[in-house]
């Protein structure tokens, strides 16, 4: 019990942070400002995370069929690996190429901040 509550908190604070960066970053490269692009966003977020579910369950329960309950884990835990390091290569890559950033970013940045503030 202990380990799904986990999991859900994780889960879910994965999702809360980069559904507002993708809102951030969609304000940062002049989309508008309408609620559209908010909605084409959410709308993506949704899709994706029940698409997962939708494809998640089948593929689990074959997989503890198969090989069973702890190399099912094995393979989960090689799925989330390969997902983490694909994406930090290319943060990486992204940072090494922008060389200081551009006054645009900063003052965005610091309005976005600036908001949360007043929250």
């Amino acid at each position: 019990m202990m380990g799904l509550t986990l999991f859900a908190v994780g889960t879910g604070s994965a999702i809360l942070t980069s559904f507002n960066n993708s809102i951030t970053e969609a304000k940062l490269y002049t989309f508008s400002k309408g609620n559209s692009v908010m909605a084409l966003l959410s709308a993506s977020y949704i899709f994706s995370y029940c698409l997962g579910t939708t494809i998640g369950a089948p593929i689990a329960g074959y997989l503890y069929d198969e090989i069973g309950f702890a190399q099912s884990a094995y393979v989960l835990i090689g799925v989330l690996a390969v997902f983490a390091f694909f994406p930090a290569v290319y943060i990486c890559i992204t940072q090494l190429r922008s060389k200081g950033g551009s006054a645009e970013k900063t003052q965005l940045l610091l309005k976005t901040s600036e908001l949360n503030d007043i929250k």
